[in-house]
Parts: C-alpha cells; structure tokens; sequence
C-alpha cells in the first residue's frame, strides 16, 4: 500500500536471512477488507491472534484482535458520520416535498454535531501508516472543530449550520474537516480502489466550495 511505515521500507532492504519477522499487510475477515500494521512477533501474546499467520510480501504477519476491533470501529463511526449527513438533508428537504414548516435550527446542528464527533473517531482508528499524512488529517480536523466552535460562538443565532448558509464565507473556519474528509477518501481509493471513494473524493470540495 503507498501508506506503507518507515520499518516497512527498511525491511524491504534487509537480507531476508537477518530480518526480523514482521506482521503487516492487507486481509479480509468476512466481507472487511483491513490492512494490518506491522509488528514483530514478539510483540503481541499468540492468544490475541485473530487469524494467521500469512506470508506476504514483508515476511510473515497476522491479524490481531485490536486490528479488527480498529477497523469495525472505524467502520462504524464512518457510517454513523454518513447517517448524520444524510439526515441533515433529509431535514432540508422536508419542507419543499412535504409542505411542512422548516425543522428548527438547532436540529441540524445536532447532526452536524454527530458528523464531527463520528468523523474524529474514524480518523483516531484509521489505519495510515505514514504518520505524517495521519497527523495533517488529524490537524484538518481539529481545525475544522475549533473554526465550528468560534462561528457558534460569534454569530448571534449560535447556529452552526444556519449561519453558514446564510455566510458561506464561515466555511473558512469549520470547512477543514471537510478538507480531512476529502483526504479520507483518498486513502480509501489509493488503499482499495473503490470507485465510490473515487467518487467522494471529486464531490466533496465541489459540494462544499
């Protein structure tokens, strides 16, 4: 993967006579798809395995419980991040297709208040392993949560959203975590190749620019 660790690269160097055995690569359990950090044996006790060991291009690698436990919280907190988007359209578009008087602001700051909170949680369990581009995505988000905060706290309403439609320009205090986002879905697609991570990566600063 091209988010491949530093020790990775240094394996690659190494005779495979003096190398250390390493635990790292990319497997499925079930339908999850994960990539699994490197570790040396003898870091981890043999009864947290999951499944292995496997033989992959670094040396040999398993899966371990705390592994899978990253990635189907990662996985989880993504859809709930998704499900917190989608339910604020959903109350956008209420009034136009059902006549009814518009939802209170404050309900789609909850929404948006559950897309951060999901958001950062995905990007604390997200598997990228040149910490570098991990730390950045992490720093976008923050940002974006701190430029959130200051738009709810100077804007008379104290409506995130609200007063972001009303001032686009607001988006240049809370518009970093969709900056995150959009690197999210990068990884996914350089990772994975999904279309549809393809897809986001394209929409996402179209929609919110």
């Amino acid at each position: 993967a091209p988010f491949a660790s530093s020790s990775i690269m240094s394996a690659r160097a190494t005779p495979l006579s003096s190398r250390p055995r390493v635990r790292g690569g990319t497997q499925s359990i079930g339908t999850i798809k994960m990539v699994v950090s490197p570790r040396v044996e003898s870091e981890e006790p043999s009864e947290s395995i999951v499944e292995g060991p496997f033989e992959g291009e670094f040396g040999t690698w398993f899966v371990y419980k705390h592994d899978a436990a990253e990635v189907l919280t990662y996985r989880a907190s993504l859809l709930v991040a998704a499900l917190s988007v989608a339910s604020g359209a959903a109350l956008a578009s209420f009034p136009s297709l059902l006549s009814t008087p518009p939802p209170p602001a404050w309900s789609f700051d909850v929404c948006a208040g559950l897309f951060l909170a999901s958001f950062g949680v995905s990007l604390s369990t997200i598997h990228i392993y040149m910490k570098p581009l991990h730390d950045m995505l992490k720093v976008l988000w923050t940002s974006g949560v701190v430029g959130a905060l200051a738009v709810i706290a100077a804007d008379p309403s104290h409506s995130l959203v609200l007063s972001t439609v009303q001032h686009p320009v607001q988006l240049l205090g809370s518009g970093w975590v969709f900056v995150a986002l959009t690197g999210l879905f990068f990884k996914e697609f350089a990772c994975f190749q999904r279309w549809e991570a393809s897809a986001l990566f394209a929409l996402v600063p179209i929609i919110t620019g």
